[in-house]
This record gives structure tokens, C-alpha cells and sequence, in this order.
């Protein structure tokens, strides 16, 4: 039964919590649905271009630099997390922090 419920389980496993009353999301179909929403709404997705830095201009930011390469934007979304820092930090930026959606 426990293969069938979830076959990547290890077969020593000792332990398991199941509980079919939460919601779960598939991480991958996730990621495809906002990738197809993103560009369907005009965002032009860099995949597998590490951003290195912020573009600062003066007091704007003009978008990122990721594998050497400037890359314009309107809007920047910095989040990467506890790494955030990293990039706004550096270039002395007001840092706007919202609540997450409930």
C-alpha cells in the first residue's frame, strides 16, 4: 500500500505521516501553469541566466544583470529569499516588505 500512496519512499523507511484532508500542489505543474500565465502576459522569461546584479542608474534601477548581460526591466521582483539581501544591500535600496497573502 505504501507504494502505492507514494512510490518514491524509501524502502527502509520506518515512518510515514499521511494526511488526505490537506492540500497539496504539484510543484511542476505549478511552475508550467506560471510560466504559460507569465507569457501569455508579456514577460520575457531568462531561464537558466542567474541574476548577478541589480542595474542601477543613478537612483533607478534599470532592470538586472545576469551572465554579463543588461537585461532592461520596468518592475523588479527581488525574491530570492534569505539571498535577497544580496542584491539590495549593496546598492543602499529602500526595501519594501509586504505581507504574504493569506
Amino acid at each position: 500500500m505504501r507504494s502505492e500512496l507514494e512510490p518514491d519512499l524509501r524502502d527502509d523507511l520506518e515512518a510515514a505521516v499521511l494526511r488526505p484532508a490537506e492540500a497539496s500542489v504539484d510543484n511542476r505543474l505549478l511552475t508550467r501553469a506560471l510560466i504559460v500565465a507569465a507569457r501569455k502576459s508579456g514577460v520575457e522569461i531568462h531561464a537558466g541566466a542567474g541574476a548577478e546584479s541589480l542595474w542601477i542608474e543613478g537612483e533607478a534601477c534599470k532592470g538586472l544583470i545576469a551572465a554579463g548581460e543588461r537585461i532592461s526591466a520596468k518592475h523588479i521582483v527581488v525574491a530570492a529569499g534569505c539571498f535577497s539581501a544580496q542584491f539590495t544591500a549593496r546598492k543602499n535600496m529602500r526595501q519594501s516588505v509586504r505581507r504574504r497573502a493569506k
